[in-house]
């Protein structure tokens, strides 16, 4: 019961990120274009159902960290490139969730 219970929140969690939208803002300190959140609630929906920080999937959904040299580098996601980058790991979980069962 456990199980089917956390395979319905992915399954609500999945749902919910279509939900979140984007805004294109511009970032202060660089003064390049940004994906900022438009609306927190959708947001902290998806959060509550994966028991995860709002802040951390904030950041997963509109940073890229990488590191080089020691050095981490964070960039920020133009609200175009957001979209492009949320699909696919979207489906692939919601195809797992299929394969598994």
């Amino acid at each position: 019961e456990d199980l089917q219970e956390n395979i319905f929140k992915v399954l609500a969690a999945i749902l919910h990120i279509g939900n979140i939208t984007f805004k294109q803002q511009n970032n202060m300190r660089t003064s390049e274009e940004c994906a900022i959140i438009s609306d927190r609630s959708a947001l902290d929906t998806v959060a509550k159902l994966l028991c995860v920080n709002p802040g951390l999937l904030k950041d997963a959904l509109t940073t890229k960290k990488s590191f080089a040299r020691g050095e981490q580098f964070i960039t920020h996601y133009k609200r175009v490139d957001v979209s492009k980058l949320a699909i696919p790991p979207i489906t692939d979980v919601f195809s797992l969730l299929f394969l598994i069962f």
